[in-house]
């Protein structure tokens, strides 16, 4: 009798767990006092209740056929006494069995009756990304599908915020990339064709047609710089860039034709870029002016929506953190030395000293050949020299870089004027010995130079 139970306990586990399969699958028998699964949609309850209910109509049939069989042995049993104890002890267990489930389904139902007709209670919606068809069904979303015509009609991307309507939960914006065919396909090699649009918790912008794509990708909206195939940040763009680039990924290296930066001012974290046209950060080449925000530099200052345009070929990036705080100083700023080495030879060296507080807020750009003009106060040089180098264009020696600051030195080169540069984060003892003073000398003198405070540690080793 233990056997039968128990097998009986495993056959109705096991129903359970494959009801939802076979509830697509088979026609149940319609049972009296149960429920009835072949009409309507019936939810896991209803499945549990009719398990439950099947299992004590089992036990009830396992039982009688036991005791049947036990009343077959005694009457058989002839003189033997002991198939006559056999049977008696099989029809007593079988009576026993049957009370005992009897007994406990009263039990449960006096203690608490949802255990044997249970009712499921849906979790509430969550606030995240889900894909939705025609009749307004959801399930969640990876946050991409390479194929959207194999996918069941589900072709709406809605971006749920809310739990209830009075408890907002204020949720990440995203991105989302649409390709027009299957499997991350543009259709055609610039890639002109993919949409890359913006999914936040504003009512009317949290949900996204995607019935005429073939494949999609989502990612978080995070502060950075994107780079865009395209001019005016438009067609296809990366993800967020957030560090320097000695060579910039294959697919945008000398193909970037605009440029958006997004900005955490919660948290004062502002972008900002120097787009180099020579790969490899350390060597001079064509450069883009900084681009940034207008109140985060001067430079190349973004659009409303954070976008500029890129003029140059870049094969190289300069990414920055921009120190906005004036309560954290970077550094005791920088200083500009007539002679190499100009910090380490004593009395032989006019300098320039451009502390943190003349910096203004958050960078400065000057002109060397103007505003950044040396003292010889206890400089033991004589007047020709002090008449000739009187500017930091006039005799580019050195420049000593104190604290977290990219010090950029552009000067003009050919007869577009284009801009040739070169960026630093650490003490140049040699002006002399690098690139940029070499193509400056062609015009004769540099042409600006700008100083930008980094957040602290944001300072290349």
């Amino acid at each position: 009798m233990k056997k039968l139970l128990i097998f009986t306990i495993l056959i109705a586990v096991l129903f359970v767990s494959a009801a939802p399969v076979l509830a697509l699958e088979m026609k149940y028998p319609v049972v009296f006092g149960l429920p009835d699964l072949n009409t309507g949609k019936p939810d896991l309850a209803q499945y549990i209740s009719y398990i439950f209910g099947i299992a004590i109509y089992l036990a009830g049939f396992v039982s009688l056929v036991s005791f049947a069989i036990g009343g077959v042995q005694y009457l058989a049993s002839m003189d033997s006494e002991e198939t006559k104890k056999s049977g008696a002890d099989r029809m007593k267990g079988a009576v026993l069995g049957l009370a005992l489930v009897l007994v406990s389904f009263m039990i449960i139902r006096t203690i608490n009756p949802k255990l044997i007709t249970p009712v499921i209670t849906p979790l509430p919606e969550l606030a995240g990304l889900a894909l939705v068809n025609a009749d307004g069904d959801k399930k969640p979303t990876s946050g991409q599908d390479a194929d959207l015509s194999d996918n069941d009609g589900y072709t709406k991307l809605v971006y749920t915020c809310c739990v209830e309507e009075d408890q907002c939960i204020i949720g990440d914006d995203y991105l989302v990339w649409q390709f027009p065919n299957p499997g991350f396909e543009s259709g055609n090699d610039d890639l002109s064709a993919v949409e890359v649009v913006e999914l936040t918790c504003e009512e009317g912008n949290n949900t996204l047609d995607l019935s005429e794509m073939g494949s999609f990708k989502v990612e978080h909206k995070i502060p950075g710089v994107y780079y865009y195939l395209s001019q005016n940040c438009e067609g296809y763009s990366s993800y967020a860039n957030t560090s320097s680039s000695e060579n910039i990924q294959s697919l945008f290296s000398r193909k970037i034709k605009s440029v958006k930066i997004i900005n955490d001012e919660e948290n004062n974290v502002y972008y900002g870029v120097i787009f180099h046209q020579t790969a490899g950060l350390n060597k001079g080449g064509m450069c883009s002016q900084p681009i940034a925000e207008d109140e985060a530099g001067d430079g190349v200052p973004t659009n409303e929506n954070g976008c500029a345009d890129v003029s140059i070929s870049a094969a190289a990036a300069d990414i920055y953190k921009i120190n906005t705080s004036p309560s954290v100083a970077p550094g005791d700023g920088v200083s500009f030395y007539s002679e190499a080495w100009g910090w380490k030879t004593g009395a032989n060296a006019g300098f320039s000293d451009i502390s943190d507080e003349d910096i203004e807020d958050p960078s400065s750009q000057l002109d060397p050949n103007t505003e950044i003009d040396f003292s010889y106060d206890y400089v033991n040089q004589p007047i020709y020299y002090q008449n000739y180098c009187v500017f930091f264009g006039d005799c580019p020696g050195s420049i000593e870089i104190r604290g977290d600051y990219l010090v950029a030195v552009y000067s003009v080169y050919s007869a577009n004027a284009d801009s040739y540069c070169q960026t630093f984060t650490k003490n140049v003892p040699n002006l002399a010995a690098e690139e940029i003073i070499a193509k400056g000398k062609e015009n004769e003198s540099l042409e600006n130079i700008y100083i930008i405070p980094l957040m602290l540690g944001e300072s290349p080793d």
